[in-house]
This record gives C-alpha cells, structure tokens and sequence, in this order.
C-alpha cells in the first residue's frame, strides 16, 4: 500500500513537471528594471535586476513566475525567476520580430531604414546613361548616316530605323539590331528610373508603387 501511494506522488510530481516546462517562450523586460528571484514567490531574494528591454528564454513557468538563466558578476551562469508583471511573452523569436514589425508605423517599411528607391533610381540613371553613351560610340564607330536621330534618347533609334525602313538610307552592319536593342535597352531603363521615382516619392504614403520581377513589371499597393 505505501508502495503504490510512493509511485502515486512521484508520477504526479512528474506530471507537473511536464505540464509546467512547456515549450520555450522568449520574454521581453518592459519595466525599467526587474527583480530576478531567487524562488517563485515575491518575498524570496532578489539575486539581480534586469533592465528594460532586455530579452530571456524561459521554457519554465512556475505559477506567475518564469524561470530564466542570466550570468552573474563572476561569470558563473544562476537561475532565477521573473514574475509575468513585468515582461511580454513571445512563444517565439518569429513571433517577437513580427509582433515588433506590426508595431511599426504603417507608413512606410522600417522606421530609421533608408528608402531604398533611391537605390534604384541610382541603377536605373546609370544603366539609361550606359545605354546611351555606347549607342553613341557604336554609332560613331560604324559611320551611321542618321546619327543626328539616332542620339535622340530613347525615341532616337526607333526614329532612324523608320527613316531607314522608309528607303532613305540602308543599315551598316548588325545596324538594325544594334538600333532595336538600344531602343529597347533605354525605353527599360526609363522605365525603371520612373517606376523608381515615383516610388521614392511614395514610400512614406500609402500608395506604393515599386518595380516588379513579375511579368507586369511594376507592382501598386496602398495601406490601408
């Protein structure tokens, strides 16, 4: 009889054990600063402070308390307990950094982050500007007879292979293809720096308008 009463108690201990560990949590400390105690209870002694801000795992909860794993002045790694009053509760760090992200002013993505448009635009200026400056030396080099239409930007190549099409003159050499792909190459890259612009200007509002890998080529979305 006192053989089966021993097992009771120690499979009901375990039990608690089991329900009261528990996946792990990360704890967030949202006082200035917490007391870590030595038990979980409020009369036991505090065997160090928290500030605010910091952050702890727990995958143990002892009533209102949470227990956590700090290092003391020597180095040495003690356990203590952090009553539920003084911190928020994250069952994951996923969680945490999307509970912080929701937190964050709608408009716009990161606070304090550069806008990140104006990086594009950077690329979009250059690429448009190389396009540009090699469509002028390729047309120079091959001696093109409409080169006055052909540095007209953007429209400029499209222009002289009208003019050519129309039996005013022929194409050099890999003329025609050097003339479509120019056009083509600055007509994206103009595309891209506006897309980019508008953008820039539209990163801290609602409206958002972005450059895209989709086949549409730009995506639009607005916050609500």
């Amino acid at each position: 009889m006192k053989r089966t009463i021993g097992l009771g108690i120690i499979f009901i201990g375990l039990l608690a054990v089991g329900l009261t560990a528990g996946p792990s949590v990360v704890l967030k400390v949202k006082v200035q600063t917490a007391n870590v105690h030595s038990e979980p209870v409020m009369s036991s002694g505090v065997i160090a402070q928290v500030k605010i801000g910091t952050m702890h795992e727990s995958s143990n909860k002892v009533g209102d308390f949470y227990e956590i794993s700090i290092t003391d002045k020597e180095g040495k790694t003690v356990y203590g307990f952090l009553h539920s009053s003084v911190v928020e509760v994250f069952r994951t760090e996923r969680e945490k950094a999307r509970t912080e992200l929701m937190a964050f002013p709608r408009s716009g993505y990161l606070p304090g982050r550069p806008n990140p448009y104006k990086t594009h635009m950077l690329i979009s200026g250059i690429g448009f500007g190389l396009s540009w400056v090699t469509t002028a030396v390729v047309s120079l080099a091959v001696g093109d007879d409409f080169i006055e239409t052909t540095l007209i930007p953007v429209a400029g190549p499209f222009i002289t292979v009208a003019r050519i099409e129309s039996g005013r003159g022929y194409y050099k050499e890999g003329g025609k293809g050097m003339l479509i792909f120019s056009g083509i190459m600055q007509t994206g890259f103009l595309a891209y720096f506006i897309i980019s612009a508008a953008s820039k200007h539209s990163y801290d509002k609602k409206l958002v308008i972005m450059p895209s890998a989709m086949p549409a080529g730009l995506t639009i979305s607005y916050r609500f």
